[in-house]
């Protein structure tokens, strides 16, 4: 009979998870670090597309929000920056004051991220 291959014996094996199947501390925030980096550059990328100057230099960090929706889970990374008044925006981009979004509907998840920027 065939042995069958181990973790250590797969090349580039997946974080060894815990028992419950969560990440260790240190896979944790080496995988949140990478979201981070990913973050930044979306940001930046959007910052460039729409032309944006962020007042008082890049965005800020404000934490990570976590989300359960329809069984599926949706870590977020939330930032916040301030840009000039009358900024302009590109097509299919529009800015809201909190009230003009309360009147379109937020998910629950867009207001636990508003909640956050409102206790920063």
């Amino acid at each position: 009979p065939k042995a069958k291959p181990t973790r250590a014996s797969m090349p580039n094996p997946k974080p060894n998870p815990k028992p419950n199947g969560d990440l260790t501390n240190e896979e944790e925030a080496k995988a949140v670090a990478h979201a981070q980096r990913k973050a930044l550059g979306a940001i930046e990328g959007l910052r460039t597309e729409l032309s944006l100057s962020f007042e008082g230099g890049a965005p800020d960090f404000l934490g990570q929000q976590k989300h359960i929706f329809s069984h599926r889970k949706h870590e977020m990374l939330v930032y916040a920056a301030t840009v000039g008044e009358g900024a302009a925006v590109g097509e299919g981009y529009a800015w809201l004051s909190e009230e003009d979004m309360r009147q379109r509907g937020l998910t629950t998840g867009m207001r636990k991220v508003l909640k956050m920027h409102r206790g920063a």
